[in-house]
Parts: structure tokens; sequence; C-alpha cells
């Protein structure tokens, strides 16, 4: 009989379960155990059972209340210098996004206060806001490069991502995403700066420091053309390709998602239908960021309806990042999921935990509670999940459990 590292005790659990959902379906349905005991032995869930009395090093109860599996962040902006409080106070007066781009804000106000700071500053914040993001329940974090826009700024944010992965128990995935914007030494040549990150990519991949390649494919920003040509680059050398696409206007980035099988693509509030269309063919996993809608008081959304009939695998993040989207913790995600973009909590709830995980292609690993995955567990102090997306701007999760170590523990 195995004895248990740890066993979470009378749990309602709530989880999606790994495999495909139907064919045409977006979202996997919930499972539901009522009362149930969950074995827990070197980081992995092993049984869940009635009854684990007994067997348990540590015994964890639940009380009844709602365990779901640990939330998966796919699409962050982590790391980064300074902070853009001015141009929150721009948007106030109506100024839109592109404008305050075009006047140095945006991405490049943070270029410039990423590249001033050391190694050990953006170490420093970033860790602070993983540790908070951990609270919130993410045990999954997908963090972007993006604010350094040359060789030696790329890499030392994608060597501070990789020192974050080491000292925490997170999962922290690494994303290249050296096709951010265009530098202002650059500004009137983008091919050349194309270049240049073509250049980037063979060190980045070489040195096992990212994961996937993205970029920017927007309009004023770069052409699908460009975003082709890096993320073929990026293909060559093993890092796997994911986009921001059509977050302003259609750009032809969904087009292009679907036309290199991507792994995601990301924004989609200007996707045409046949952008969405050719995902779906593609099996690309669709990343909506609420937060972001939210924050930059954008009217447009999008098209949820289509995506689900499209049978497209629709994901949630919090695209955390000094400009757009300040929302560190994935509870209020799906709370503006379910308001702003017509989510169902349950549909929310699949998408912030195994289609998330399908978004970084680690669903064989995380995103559902059953025996064989990792043991990332959360215990919230709400009994369903509805409560999750009603209780604006609480945080439900009580104890987080990563690979089977209890890295937060209140009361439940």
């Amino acid at each position: 009989m195995v004895e248990f590292d740890i066993v979470v005790k009378n749990a309602r659990v709530v989880t999606p379960m790994s495999g495909e959902p139907a064919n045409g379906v977006s979202f996997s349905p919930l499972e539901v155990y009522d009362g149930v005991d969950i074995g827990v032995k070197d980081g992995i869930i092993v049984e869940i059972a009635p009854s684990l009395d007994g067997r348990g090093k540590e015994e964890i109860s639940a009380d009844a209340r709602l365990v779901i599996p640990g939330f998966v962040d796919p699409h962050t902006h982590t790391v980064f210098g300074g902070q853009r409080a001015k141009e929150f106070v721009w948007r106030l007066t109506g100024i839109p996004y592109m404008e305050i781009r075009a006047r140095g804000g945006g991405i490049m106000a943070s270029v410039r206060a990423t590249r001033a700071a050391s190694f050990e500053e953006l170490y420093e914040c970033s860790l602070r806001r993983l540790q908070e993001m951990m609270g919130w329940g993410t045990t999954t974090v997908e963090i972007k490069s993006g604010y350094g826009l040359d060789g030696d700024a790329e890499l030392k944010m994608l060597e501070v991502i990789a020192k974050l992965a080491e000292e925490l128990s997170l999962d922290v995935v690494p994303t290249f995403l050296g096709a951010h914007d265009i530098p202002p030494e650059f500004g009137d040549d983008p091919d050349a700066y194309v270049e240049k990150v073509e250049q980037m990519i063979p060190e980045v991949a070489n040195r096992g420091l990212a994961r996937f390649c993205d970029l920017f494919c927007e309009h004023g920003v770069f052409t699908p053309e460009q975003s082709e040509r890096v993320l073929r680059k990026g293909e060559e050398y093993g890092l796997l390709p994911k986009l921001h696409v059509d977050e302003f206007v259609p750009s032809g980035g969904a087009e292009l998602a679907g036309k290199l099988s991507a792994v995601s693509a990301d924004h989609l509030s200007a996707a045409t239908d046949s952008g969405l269309e050719a995902m779906a063919n593609a099996g690309v996993v669709a990343v909506l960021l609420p937060g972001t809608s939210f924050f930059l008081g954008l009217s447009s959304k999008p098209n949820l309806s289509l995506m689900k009939e499209l049978g497209l695998k629709v994901a949630l993040g919090t695209d955390f990042n000094p400009g757009s989207s300040t929302v560190l913790g994935m509870p209020l995600i799906i709370t503006l999921a379910c308001l702003h973009y017509g989510f169902t909590p349950e549909e929310a709830l699949v998408a912030s935990t195994y289609n998330s995980a399908c978004a970084l292609k680690m669903e064989e690993k995380v995103g559902t509670i059953e025996p064989g995955k990792q043991a990332d567990i959360l215990i919230c102090d709400v009994e369903n999940i509805d409560e999750i997306a009603y209780w604006v701007d609480h945080n439900p999760v009580r104890v987080v459990i990563k690979k089977g170590e209890v890295v937060k523990r209140e009361c439940v």
C-alpha cells in the first residue's frame, strides 16, 4: 500500500480531463468528484479515492471546498524595468495606444527602462511579481523577452527568466520575443531589424534560453511576410512558433498562424473569420487576453461564438505587462472573460488550466487533476467555480500545492 507524501482530504474536485474533446468542441467537459481524497507522492498525483485515511505523511483538509488544478498562464511579459503609469493617465484623457506609441511610449518606454536595468534589478522585481502570481494560484507561467530589442538586452532578459525558473518551484516557460517592436535605431528600415532578429535566434536556441519564438504581427509593427521570416528561422533552430496577432486591426496574423501551424495565436480581437478558420484547421490554440481589453478600454473583442462554432481550442492568459495589462492574478481574468467575452465560468476554468497548458504544449504534465499528472493543486475558499467569477478581484486560493510541495497555506 502506497504511503503518500501529502493527502488532500475531503475535496470537491472540479477538473478538466486530459485528451482531446469531442470533435468541434472548444472546451472539454469538467469532471466533478465530491468528498474525495487526493494522494500525492514524489510530486505526482497517484490516486483519487473516497478515503485515503492514514496513508499520508501530511494531511490537508479541504473541508469539502473547491479544489481545482493550478492555473496555467500562457502569456506574460513579467520581466521588465520601470513602469508606465504616465501612459495610464494619457489613456484616461482618450489618447489611443498607437498614438502613445508614436510619442515614444508603449513598448519602447519599457525597452529604455529594461536596457538600463541591471540583471539583478530585473531579477528581483520579476521574482516579486512571480511570487504574487503564485499566491493567486498560478503554478505554470510563460514569460517572454521583448523589452530588450537588441542582442545583449534580449539575452539579459532570457537569462533572468532562466534564473527564475531555477530558483522557483513554478514551471517557467521561456519565449523569445525579439520582434516585439521596431527599435528606434531601425525605425526607417524594419526589414533590417527583422534580419537582426534572425541573427539573434541561433544563440538563443543553442543556449537553450527559449522554447518558443513569438512576435507582434500587427499593422504598423511587423507584416505577415516579415513575421513569417522570423518564425521560419525560429523553427529552423527548434523554437516553436507563437504570435501576437490582430489585436487592433486585422493584420493577416491569424491566417499566418494557420499557415505555420503555430502553437498559439494570441489577442485576436480583430481576427477575420477566415483567419480563425485557418487556425481551427491547423489546430492552433487561441489565447485570449481579456485583461488587456479591459485595461485599454477596447470595445472590440474576440469572436468567441465563431471560435466555438469552429471548435477552436480557447485559452486565457493575463498578458501581464507594464503598459496594457497590469493584472497578475488569473481569478480576475476568469471574471473578465465571463463579463466581457461571454465565457461561462466552466469554460473559463478549462481555458485557464487544460487549454492554457495546451497553448504551452504542457498538457501531458499540468492543467488537470488526475493520476499521473504533476501535483499542481489549488484549495479554494469557495464551494463551486461560479464563485470564482462572481467574487470580483477576490483571491479564492487558500492553499497552493506545486509539484507536491505546499507553497502557500492559509486557513480554508
